[in-house]
């Protein structure tokens, strides 16, 4: 069995998108918990992020690690999520907010 550098590196940038990934439906949780609010939907959306992380690192681990738990990987999702906090989230989050408020409004002039 051979370990090559150069797919060891690619399945880096994969964590490192994985992270990011993970970031951004974390803020479009937000917003939807934000904009819902319905006192049970916090709990149900904690919930839904949780499952889908876990079963994105499961399957991410399991296929670029091939089997083996790497740390270098999960090393790369915490990274990956942390650029996109530090660099995207504030401009995702502002979008999102914006779009979110125009569809309510949308919504609220068509149960009129």
């Amino acid at each position: 069995m051979e370990i090559w550098v150069s797919e060891q590196a690619l399945f880096l940038l994969g964590a490192l998108g994985l992270g990011a990934a993970v970031g951004l439906v974390c803020d479009l949780l937000r917003i939807l918990r934000v904009r819902l609010p319905v006192p049970f939907v916090g709990g149900v959306l904690d919930l839904l992020f949780w499952v889908m992380v876990t079963v994105a690192l499961f399957v991410y681990t399991t296929v670029a690690g091939r089997g083996e738990v790497r740390i270098y990987l999960l090393a790369g999702v915490a990274i990956g999520g942390a650029l996109y906090f530090r660099a995207l989230s504030r401009c995702f989050l502002w979008l999102g907010y914006r779009v979110a408020d125009f569809i309510g409004a949308v919504w609220h002039i068509v149960t009129l």
